[in-house]
């Protein structure tokens, strides 16, 4: 029974001649023995040469011009089926309200992007770009206190570095026109 089904499997490639030697020699010795595979593979050899059989026909040229005439009929009859639920003016009013007040999904997708950004800049801040590579540990900054002149003169240079480093860049934001170059 399970070579059956492993030469059943046989069967579509068989039809198309695409077996190779090997497995078409099992193949056709597994159909000498087994009458239920052989039987099965005469029926789907019988519907391939009947599908090759067949013909056609493609309706008349009348037909496509007046098919549209004869669809939209049909499809101004069709009526949506009743919805279950109650027709509730407060909520109505609600969903207009809140259409009105709430931002569009678009405004939606924007504010949560720009806030990612902000969030993983923050992040990348403060586990990279702290003194000593991963962030404080001493604690300090977590208990009140701000950081001493020493830190801050070193994060201020260390700003001012960045900004020279990026001026370019900076630059080429702030001169940029959408207007006059490619977006």
């Amino acid at each position: 029974m399970a070579d059956c089904k492993t030469f059943r499997s046989f069967f579509v490639e068989a039809l198309y001649g695409e077996l190779d030697e090997d497995r078409q020699k099992r193949f056709e010795a597994h159909l000498c023995e087994c009458s239920a595979c052989r039987e099965a593979y005469r029926a789907f050899s019988d519907t391939l040469v009947t599908m090759d059989t067949r013909s056609i026909e493609e309706p008349p040229r009348a037909y496509f011009r007046t098919f549209w005439k004869r669809l939209a009929p049909r499809i101004a009859e069709h009526k949506p089926e009743p919805s279950d639920r109650r027709h509730d003016p407060e909520t109505d009013r609600l969903k207009r309200w809140s259409a009105q007040i709430l931002p569009r999904p678009a405004w939606i997708g924007r504010l949560a992007g720009a806030a990612a950004f902000l969030v993983i800049g923050i992040l990348i801040g403060r586990l990279f770009l702290a003194p000593g590579g991963n962030g404080r540990t001493d604690g300090r900054r977590f208990a009140g206190s701000g950081p001493s002149k020493t830190e801050f003169a070193s994060l201020e240079d260390r700003t001012q570095r960045y900004i020279q480093k990026s001026k370019v860049l900076l630059l080429g934001i702030i001169n940029f026109d959408p207007e006059t170059e490619d977006v």
